[in-house]
């Protein structure tokens, strides 16, 4: 999982020499080739594609179920299903936390909150 073809990287905490502009750069990478989804350790973070991508779909609902967080490419999926695992296995109760810095078109930032908790839940229901 840590590299993909693009030569961007799936999990920043594997990145020698971090700093922002080596972030932006990454994100950049990935958000071009409709990689929306990257991990920061334990930390999913999620670009809005302002576009339909074909990625919340049963085909990937299968694809991550029952896989341990990090084995597969980021996806919100492997959050949710890392989250259910916890809560079945563990009996440890679990929060997900989203957290949004920066919005860059004014207006959207619940458009993408809402999407984002929906493709969450989906996987969880």
């Amino acid at each position: 999982m840590a590299t993909t073809s693009n030569n961007s990287v799936a999990d920043m905490t594997t990145i020698s020499e971090i700093d922002e502009d080596g972030i932006n750069y990454n994100l950049r990478l990935r958000y071009s080739n409709d990689i929306i989804y990257t991990y920061s350790g334990t930390i999913l973070i999620a670009v809005n594609p302002y576009k339909c991508i074909n990625i919340f779909n049963k085909d990937y609902v299968q694809q991550y179920h029952m896989a341990k967080m990090g084995s597969l490419d980021p996806h919100v999926f492997a959050l949710a299903e890392a989250a259910y695992r916890s809560i079945v296995e563990e009996k440890i109760n679990q929060a997900m936390l989203k957290l949004f810095v920066m919005t860059i078109v004014p207006g959207l930032e619940n458009l993408c909150k809402s999407a984002s908790m929906r493709n969450t839940l989906s996987k969880v229901a």
